[in-house]
C-alpha cells in the first residue's frame, strides 16, 4: 500500500517538474532519478544485512523505521523547493502550462470526456511496453535463484558452482544485489549523457521499443553467461572464478538501466493527463505479477538439466527481444506526437 501510494506519485511529480519543452530530455532525468533510487538500493544490501548478521534482524529493521521517519521529514522540508507546483493538485492540472490553484468546472468536464483516438494508441503503447517490462522482470528476478543456489557458496547454501572468495575473504551474496546497486548508481548519469546526446543526432534518439528491445536483449546475455558457467563447471564437479557473478550482475544492471527508468519517462511523456497517475501505478503494479511468477518457473526449470532449461530460456528471451526491434518501426506509430 505505501509503494502504490509513493511510487508512480513521486514519477509523476518528477516528470512534472519541467516545462512540456523539456520533455524530451526527461529520459535523462529519470536516468539520473534512478542513481539516486539505487543508492537506497545500495547501501540497503550492502550495510543493512550486515548489520542484520552482525547484531540482530531487530537492530536492522529500527534503523529502517529511523530511515524512514527521517524520509518523511525530509520530504516535508524539500516540498518547498518543488516547480510547478507539481502534485499539488491531482495530475488532471497540468501547472507546467497556467498557474492553476484549484479544480474547476472545465477541468470535471475534460475528466470526463472520453479519450481521443491518439491517446488511445498512446496508452495502448504504454500498456504494451507494461506488459513487456512484466516479462523482462520475471527473467530479471528469475536469475537471483541460480546465482544464490546453482552458483551460490556451499557455505551459504548455494551448492558451490563459483568460487565466491576474494584472496581469503568470501563475499557475502547479499552483495550480488550491491553490484547491481552500485552498476545503476554508477550508469544512470552515464546513460543520462548518452540520451543527451542521442537527442542531439539529427535522426534523435532512438525509441523506447528499442531501449526495451535492447534491455532484454542484455538480459539474456546474462543468462547466456551463466548457461556458459555452468558448462564450464561441468554443472558442479568443478567452480567457476567470481567472474561470473561480476558478469551476470553487470548484464542486469546495464539492461536494467537502458529499459527501467525510461518507462517512466515514456508515460509521463504520453499518458492521457487523467490516466498519468494510473498508468504510473500500473507500471510497478506488473513486478507483483512477475513476483509471483518467477519461483514456479524456477522449480518447473528445475526438472531439466541447467544448461538445457536456461540455455532455451536464454534463446527465448534473446529472440523476443529481437522481434521487438524488428517491429519497433511499427509500434512507434502508436506514439506519433500530434492528433491528425
Amino acid at each position: 500500500i505505501g509503494t502504490g501510494f509513493f511510487k508512480g506519485t513521486v514519477s509523476g511529480i518528477n516528470g512534472r517538474q519541467f516545462p512540456k519543452a523539456d520533455e524530451d530530455t526527461l529520459d535523462s532525468i529519470f536516468s539520473i532519478q534512478y542513481s539516486f533510487v539505487n543508492i537506497g538500493s545500495f547501501l540497503g544490501t550492502t550495510f543493512v544485512s550486515m548489520i542484520a548478521l552482525a547484531v540482530s534482524y531487530r537492530f536492522a529493521f529500527l534503523l529502517c523505521a529511523i530511515a524512514m521517519f527521517v524520509d518523511v521529514l525530509w520530504w516535508i522540508f524539500g516540498l518547498r523547493f518543488i516547480e510547478n507546483d507539481a502534485g499539488k493538485l491531482p495530475f488532471l492540472v497540468d501547472n507546467r502550462t497556467e498557474k492553476v490553484e484549484t479544480l474547476d468546472k472545465d477541468t470535471a468536464k475534460e475528466d470526463s470526456a472520453p479519450l481521443t483516438t491518439i491517446e488511445k494508441k498512446r496508452v495502448a503503447a504504454i500498456l504494451l511496453c507494461t506488459l513487456f517490462s512484466g516479462i523482462f522482470w520475471l527473467l530479471w528476478y528469475l536469475v537471483y535463484l541460480p546465482v544464490y543456489y546453482e552458483f551460490g557458496p556451499v557455505e551459504q547454501g548455494g551448492l558451490g558452482w563459483a568460487n565466491w572468495n576474494i584472496g581469503s575473504f568470501q563475499m557475502p551474496t547479499a552483495w550480488f544485489d550491491s553490484m547491481n546497486g552500485l552498476c545503476c548508481i554508477v550508469l544512470g548519469p552515464v546513460f543520462a549523457a548518452v540520451w543527451a546526446k542521442m537527442q542531439k543526432r539529427p535522426q534523435g534518439d532512438i525509441s523506447m521499443f528499442k531501449k526495451t528491445a535492447l534491455g532484454i536483449i542484455l538480459l539474456g546475455l546474462g543468462i547466456v553467461a551463466m548457461v556458459v558457467a555452468a558448462l564450464m563447471s561441468g554443472e558442479g564437479e568443478k567452480a567457476v572464478g567470481i567472474w561470473i557473478i561480476v558478469v551476470v550482475a553487470v548484464l542486469m544492471s546495464v539492461g536494467e538501466m537502458i529499459f527501467s527508468p525510461l518507462g517512466n519517462s515514456f508515460i509521463n511523456k504520453f499518458a492521457p493527463k487523467k490516466l498519468l497517475g494510473t498508468l504510473l501505478g500500473v507500471w510497478p503494479l506488473i513486478i507483483f505479477f512477475s513476483g509471483l511468477a518467477y519461483g514456479p518457473l524456477y522449480n518447473w526449470l528445475g526438472n531439466f538439466r541447467f544448461v538445457t532449461a536456461f540455455g532455451i530460456v536464454a534463446a527465448i528471451i534473446i529472440g523476443c527481444g529481437v522481434i521487438l526491434w524488428a517491429l519497433s518501426g511499427k509500434l512507434d506509430e502508436l506514439v506519433v506526437k500530434d492528433e491528425k
